[in-house]
């Protein structure tokens, strides 16, 4: 009997600590997709990985913020978006222009977190060695005029917001006159994106209205970041407008433009409660 009892005893002790072993991996397997996180305490809690575009500058401002997070990078915010979700990343810094425009699709289950990690200044990248008389003073000149009468807001407005129509104007084609090249990304939505065959965005009809005030015909290419700093400084493009931040590293290989608009940089997280609008992200 006393055998017996033994016999019995191992088993349900192996039997209990093979139930807790697996009960534990579960719950360390889910803890983190489980917890609703709310601000960047929350975050830093659960140890996370942040994405973020090295662009932005705010390395280590980051891991200052958030001293248990590891750093990953991304070049398109759809993979980020994917990886959010997928829980690989816990979250990623984004243009809150392009986080919104994600919440507004509701193809993701994703939020903003209420703070701003950092704002960049954006322009217009104008080439050094453009064939276009006194090319940078009259660019900048339309610039000013444009944000003193109104047109930078409107077009802003049109693009940027929770309800912005994101209807791209047209000008009719100049005869006799200069043609800006401009040279953008095209796969950032609201910025410069594809609507069929039709590249639209902010920076498209920024470029467009410019081009048009100048009393210059325009053009566009589209092509990765890196190619379209070596055109614009070689001159194969006399302008970039592409949610251009304004940086040191890129000053002296061509002109930036007076400032067009101001990024805020935000973080987005998983939103295990499913996709809601906020109307504080203006």
């Amino acid at each position: 009997m006393i055998f017996v009892m033994k016999k019995h005893s191992k088993k349900g002790i192996f039997g209990i600590l093979g139930t807790l072993i697996i009960t534990m991996l579960i719950l360390g397997c889910s803890t983190d997709q489980d917890i609703e996180i709310n601000s960047f305490e929350d975050l830093n809690n659960i140890h996370p990985t942040i994405a973020l575009d090295e662009t932005f500058g705010v390395t280590q401002k980051m891991k200052e913020l958030m001293p248990n997070c590891k750093i990953a990078y991304y070049d398109d915010a759809v993979t980020a978006l994917k990886n959010i979700e997928s829980n690989k990343w816990q979250g990623f810094l984004a243009p809150q222009e392009v986080a919104i425009e994600a919440l507004k699709s509701r193809k993701y289950d994703i939020k903003i977190l209420d703070e701003v990690v950092n704002e960049i200044d954006c322009a217009l990248g104008l080439s050094t060695k453009s064939s276009i008389p006194n090319y940078v003073e009259r660019v900048n000149a339309v610039i000013n005029e444009f944000k003193a009468d109104g047109t930078m807001s409107m077009i802003y407005d049109n693009w940027f917001t929770l309800d912005s129509e994101m209807r791209m104007p047209t000008f009719a084609p100049k005869q006799n006159v200069p043609t800006i090249k401009c040279v953008t990304y095209g796969q950032q939505k609201p910025c410069s994106y594809f609507e069929g065959k039709e590249l639209k965005g902010f920076d498209i009809e920024l470029a467009a209205r410019v081009a048009d005030k100048m009393n210059c015909n325009i053009t566009f290419d589209t092509a990765p970041f890196p190619s379209m700093l070596v055109g614009l400084s070689v001159g194969t493009y006399d302008m970039i407008s592409s949610n251009l931040f304004i940086t040191n590293d890129s000053q002296g290989s061509f002109n930036f433009s007076e400032v067009t608009s101001k990024s805020k940089i935000r973080m987005v997280v998983r939103d295990k409660k499913g996709n809601k609008l906020k109307e504080n992200y203006e």
